[in-house]
């Protein structure tokens, strides 16, 4: 059959013929025609549909948006309830034999109907209208192909097609161009469906049957070659000589020559500047985009990290990014979020959208590639040709701009890395690909391409600020009004999902639609109904509708199927706390463990510690404790040999990263990992459902107590590192053990070294509510008399001490000293070492001679039953050294402790804390000794080693900071005391409290420094706080409160209020004459104070009576040249250079003088004061030479204040207390007359106390 060529002019024409039949028949009216035919032309079919759609979308955007937004809602609901309002308007009561409500409820439905047809019909021609546009091209090029072929088989079926194209969209216009009232009618009186019902079903039908017959046209224009194989192969096909399979192959490879030209053809016309066909661009984003929920995290950060990886284009290859991180975090909503976003800035004009979760579902998302852009190999038969087509056309497609399409392929697993690998794209023209994963491996497979890492991203979780706005938005509460309890109360909610994006979503569901008040969804988290809220499923939803509890289930069916070891391995992990887990603590617990294990059900195992006999044979301590071995899972044989196997053991960490069950910690400088608080919580309540969670905790107790057991002594700071490495998972255990009522022996041991970890870094408050932890576990599990339980209330007993509650301590370590004599016996070294933390607290307290009887007493019982390098054989010396000093046998003190200091030099090494201590204590003995120098240097050793070894924080290290600062203020260096005593009491305040006994010491010290620089009202409120607080926690005669209660007098003296000053110095002295003896270095001083006293209200007989006795007492207790000693000296001689008994004075300014010079130099203050002293003396009594020469001694130059010392410029103390104005006046009077001299000296003249 032959027939004259065609083209688009005569397809067009022979269209517009059968539409003037139709009109002709009366089946097409003539104004619709004119319509059609007016300024018609071929090459307009193109632009008359995108006519059609145009005005569809118009219409549908300005008559129709009400339609969408409020019928649509509407016809949801009436669709969801429809069920339940059928029954009720059936139940309702009849009206003479009618039913109101029955009628009223069908013509509701009946309106619904017809809203609904609207509403369907809208959509489905604009969907068809745009399917039409897209395959214009291809018809195009059907007419291009085959208008001059000899069959003429396309003819007709275009004719019709095309003349259905444009009565479609004749159809599409006038719908468009209805009034809403019209558009209602006609609905009312037939269904808009129908309309449009026959025209679709015809080109449907049409556009089939183009398609086969081009294929047969094109198998006519085939080659010779072809059509000699072709008929080769029908007649062996017929002669049954060819296998099926050859046949249909031959047909492939026809069928894909086929392709290939029309694919180059369709290449040409979109190419080709052709004015009649215009080809679209093409632009849609197909994303999931209705799944977007409203209320989302703030990720701008990430999709600006997104914009920066996707903005360095590869001519070769597309750009990949990688998103990974455990379920719920929101990976997919934030890939729409980015799709919607780059599309909208038209940095994409393509956007795809496939899912990963299995192949079936990538081979539908490949092939919906080929559907929106109409390729021709869309309905391919071989699924293998329909992934290859859209690979290539990805590869080959180019853009107006560099970016030419974006593909998002969500949440790709392990199941189907390797399809992706095959089928993705594998160079582009400006072509990204956004993977989302759950696992770090799958992200790492994804990121490799043609030898090229790309980027792979981890999500995190949102901060608590965050997700609790998202939870308040969600909830319908306006963040930005509401009340900071409901901000803090969200925050909470947040964190006890995790900060989850998915887990937030549902929570704020779960409020709003059961009416949950924000205190009721907080009680339902923190309650055992937890599991039930993360259970909830929101089917309205369009986040996400399972549950957060069913994905991390899926997630351990999958870890269970992988490895049950693995498994096992994680419910280990979730017993512990979910930060900072050190493989090591899981790994060095093994053969605790098992041992635990092979223990036979009835068997009792008996602790080796329980075993300790006394010293020399004597009876057992205390009572044996038979323990019942731990209830233990039956799998845990198969999980030893994972332990213990470093391979496996890895390979399972491995396993449960790349599940997102745990993570890498960053930020660690050792390898650790952490768990997700939900995926923590999920893994217990499994174990709970299955009725194993106490084997397991048990397991886990075991482990990690068994790691622990292994660290060697808290009390050195070597070892607290790894101590603060287990601290969170013994609370995190202990916390669980408490859940279940369960009072275990292995986590009572690992608190109680816990406690004492927290002592020794002078953490006490803490300590002290674990010790009596412990104390109670024991005392139920083990008995009063049980070693352990009598070792828990002396540790006790010092934790009080140590917080000052002396009294408290005292009256406990009295009571448990007398219990272990009476258990243990009077030479246990546990009794030893009780009755000298006793001795400490006498000495404390004040009881000087008490303290000292039982340390000697100790001191001798080590000495015969401890070896010569023994610890105890060092700390009872150093403790009695320190009675020594605080009863001012600064000799004795001094001798012990260099004894003391070499030894654990040689023992325990220069930087170990008991080394330091003793340090700090024979630099006390030297400053109390006036040996300034060698204190100093001894202090800063200390001072420094303290902030290495134990921090800068530690109370010992605060200790130390205030004895230098009694060091500073005897050497007058004032500003140096005073920034060091502000560092150490603010240090103390946070550390002990404003009422511990070291707090209120260094107050006290402070007011020193201020009384020195002349700062006396400050001196005096620092100084009564300190006077308050020591009378009430130590007591009116305690050492420190006598002491302070003579500074505070010394103030009052130097402000002329002498009632209160020599009632508050009477008062001193008699409390340090009953508590320390007479003479005593602190009752010498007070007298001598007090002496002064009565010196300045001029009456001298009573101030040298009490200088005399002052004076003799610390020459026999102190020395001759002790400051002490030379203090009283001065104020003596004062005296009587006062009452004009010069020539008694000069011998004991002279002898001042030559003291201060050998202990301070002539640059001190204290020493200059001495020269004027002696200077005024000579000169009362006219000696002017020798008052001179004195003079002369002093430098030519004076002294320059330090950058630390007060300056003109700064502050400068109203008496010539400083080396430089001493000097400076005392120059100034070289040149003056001897008259001069005299008035200068008299009205120079200071006090120096």
């Amino acid at each position: 059959m032959t027939s004259q060529a065609y083209t688009l002019e005569t397809i067009h024409a022979d269209a517009l013929n059968k539409l003037q039949e139709l009109r002709d028949a009366g089946k097409l009216s003539s104004a619709d025609y004119d319509m059609i035919t007016e300024d018609s032309k071929s090459e307009d079919v193109l632009s008359f549909m995108n006519d059609a759609i145009l005005r569809h979308a118009s219409s549908r955007s300005i008559k129709n948006k009400k339609v969408h937004e409020n019928v649509k809602p509407l016809l949801d609901s009436v669709d969801r309830f429809g069920s339940v309002i059928d029954i009720l308007a059936s139940s309702s009561p009849q009206v003479h034999g009618v039913n109101p409500a029955r009628l009223v409820w069908g013509a509701i439905k009946f309106v619904v109907l017809i809203a609904r047809d609207i509403v369907d019909t809208f959509d489905a021609v604009l969907t068809m209208l745009e399917d039409i546009v897209k395959a214009l091209p291809t018809l195009q090029t059907y007419i291009n192909m085959f208008g001059s072929s000899q069959l003429q088989l396309l003819r007709e079926p275009l004719v019709d097609i095309y003349a259905g194209f444009i009565g479609l969209g004749l159809q599409a216009i006038k719908l468009c161009n209805r009034s809403t009232l019209r558009t209602l009618g006609r609905s009312v009186w037939s269904s808009l469906a129908i309309d449009f019902k026959e025209l679709m079903s015809r080109i449907e039908k049409n556009r089939t049957e183009v398609d086969r017959i081009a294929e047969v046209e094109h198998m006519h224009q085939a080659t010779g070659t072809s059509r000699g194989t072709l008929l080769c192969v029908m007649l062996l096909h017929s002669s049954s000589k060819l296998s099926y399979k050859t046949v249909q192959l031959l047909e492939n490879q026809k069928a894909e020559v086929f392709r290939n030209e029309q694919r180059s053809l369709l290449a040409n016309n979109s190419g080709a500047d052709i004015s009649h066909t215009p080809p679209l661009p093409l632009s849609f984003v197909d994303a999931p985009l209705d799944l977007l929920s409203v209320y989302s995290i703030n990720r701008t950060n990430e999709f600006a990290r997104f914009d920066d990886i996707f903005s360095t284009p590869d001519p070769h290859v597309p750009r990949r990014c990688v998103i990974h991180g455990m379920p719920g975090l929101g990976k997919t909503q934030l890939a729409l979020r980015y799709a919607k976003l780059v599309f909208d800035r038209k940095q994409y004009p393509l956007v795809f959208w496939i899912s990963a979760a299995t192949s079936e579902k990538l081979n539908q998302g490949f092939a919906n590639i080929l559907n929106l852009v109409n390729h021709v190999d869309r309905n391919h038969p071989e699924q293998s040709a329909r992934l290859i087509a859209a690979r290539r056309w990805l590869e080959d497609y180019h853009a107006v701009n560099s970016n030419a399409w974006l593909l998002v392929i969500d949440n790709a697993n392990r199941g189907t890395v390797t399809f992706l690998r095959e089928h993705l794209p594998r160079s582009s023209y400006g072509g990204s690909i956004l993977f989302t994963t759950r696992t770090d491996d799958v992200a790492q497979a994804l990121a490799i391409s043609a030898g090229h890492e790309d980027h792979t991203f981890e999500l995190r979780a949102p901060t608590a600020e965050d997700a609790a706005r998202i939870l308040l938005d969600h909830a319908g509460l306006d963040t930005a009004t509401v009340a900071s309890g409901d901000m803090d109360k969200a925050k909470e909610i947040v964190d006890n999902l995790g900060r989850l994006p998915l887990a937030v979503d549902q929570a704020a569901s779960l409020m709003r639609q059961s009416h949950t008040t924000m205190d009721e969804l907080l009680n339902l988290y923190r309650s055992d109904q937890k599991i039930e809220a993360i259970s909830w499923e929101n089917d309205l939803s369009t986040y996400e509708q399972a549950s957060v509890a069913a994905a991390f289930r899926m997630q351990f069916k999958e870890l269970s199927r992988l490895s049950p070891d693995s498994y096992s391995l994680m419910r280990i992990l979730s017993f512990l706390d979910p930060e900072s887990i050190s493989p090591n603590i899981i790994t060095d617990g093994v053969d605790k463990l098992r041992h635990a294990s092979l223990l036979p059900p009835g068997k009792k195992k008996i602790r080796f510690r329980d075993k300790l006999q006394l010293i020399g044979g004597r009876r057992r301590v205390g009572e044996s404790h038979d323990e019942a071995p731990p209830q233990l899972p039956p799998q845990l044989d198969s999980l030893l040999a994972l332990l213990q196997s470093p391979m496996r053991f890895q390979k399972a960490i491995h396993l449960l990263q790349s599940l997102s069950l745990l993570q890498q910690q960053t930020g660690e400088t050792t390898p650790a990992l952490r768990i997700h608080d939900l995926v923590q919580f999920m893994t217990q309540e499994n174990t709970r459902i299955e009725g194993v969670q106490q084997q397991w905790l048990q397991c886990a107790v075991t482990l990690i107590c068994g790691a622990f057991e292994q660290l060697e002594d808290p009390w050195s700071p070597t070892f607290w590192p790894q101590y603060e490495m287990f601290v969170p998972h013994i609370e995190a255990l202990t916390k669980y053990a408490d859940l279940h009522n369960d009072e275990n022996l292995l986590l009572l041991d690992a608190n109680n070294y816990v406690a004492r970890y927290w002592d020794a870094g002078g953490r006490y408050r803490e300590a002290e509510s674990l010790h009596r932890r412990v104390l109670a576990g024991y005392d139920k599990l083990l008995g009063p008399s049980h070693l352990y339980t009598l070792v828990a209330w002396s540790d006790l007993a010092n934790n009080l001490g140590a917080q000052g509650m002396d009294k408290e301590a005292g009256i406990l370590c009295k009571q448990v000293l007398q219990d272990m004599k009476q258990f243990l016996g009077p030479t246990h070294p546990t009794t030893l070492v009780t009755m000298h933390n006793l001795a400490n607290l006498y000495k404390d307290v004040g009881s000087y001679e008490e303290a000292e009887a039982l340390h000697t007493q100790v001191l001798k019982e080590h000495s015969e039953i401890l070896e010569p390098d023994h610890p105890d054989l060092l700390r009872t010396p150093g403790s009695l050294a320190r009675v020594y000093n605080a009863q001012g046998q600064y000799d004795k003190a001094e001798s012990l402790y260099k004894q003391v200091l070499e030894g654990q030099e040689r023992q325990l090494g220069s930087e170990h804390p008991d080394t330091l201590w003793t340090m700090s204590a024979l630099a006390s003995v030297y400053s109390d000794q006036g040996q300034y120098v060698e204190a100093e240097s001894l202090f800063k050793q200390a001072l420094e080693g303290k902030e290495r070894q134990l921090g800068s924080e530690h109370p010992q290290t605060f200790w130390t900071m205030s004895a230098l600062v009694t060091l500073h203020s005897n050497q007058g260096q004032y500003v140096k005391a005073e920034s060091l005593c502000k560092q150490a009491l603010e240090g103390q305040e946070r550390q002990l409290g404003s009422e511990h006994p070291d707090t209120l010491r260094t107050m006290s010290a402070l007011g020193d420094v201020y009384t020195g620089q002349g700062q006396y009202v400050e001196a005096e409120s620092l100084y009564q706080q300190a006077l308050e607080g020591q009378e009430r926690q130590l007591g009116s005669e305690h050492p420190d409160t006598l002491l302070t209660m003579s500074a505070l007098a010394s103030v009052y003296s130097r402000q002329g209020q002498y009632v209160e000053a020599e009632s508050l110095y009477k008062q001193a002295l008699e409390g340090r004459e009953r508590r320390l003896g007479s003479e005593h270095p602190d009752t010498l001083r007070t007298m001598s104070a007090l002496a002064t006293l009565h010196r300045n209200q001029g009456q001298y007989v009573k101030a040298e009576s009490l200088y005399k006795q002052a004076l003799e007492g610390q020459e026999r207790r102190l020395g001759s040249e002790h400051p002490d000693t030379l203090r009283t000296l001065d104020y003596l001689g004062w005296s009587y250079s006062k009452q004009g008994r010069h020539e008694e004075a000069i011998p004991l300014f002279k002898r001042v003088l030559a003291g201060r010079e050998r202990q301070l130099g002539l640059q001190h203050p204290k020493t200059i004061l001495a020269m004027h002293d002696l200077s005024y003396c000579l000169e009362a009594q006219g000696r002017f030479e020798e008052a001179v020469a004195v003079r002369s001694k002093l430098p030519l130059e004076p002294p320059q204040a330090s950058a630390t010392e007060p300056t003109a410029d700064t502050f400068e103390p109203p008496e010539a207390s400083t080396a430089r104005g001493v000097a400076l006046q005392l120059q100034g009077t070289q040149s003056r007359s001897k008259a001069g001299l005299r008035r200068f000296f008299s009205s120079s003249r200071t006090e120096w106390s």
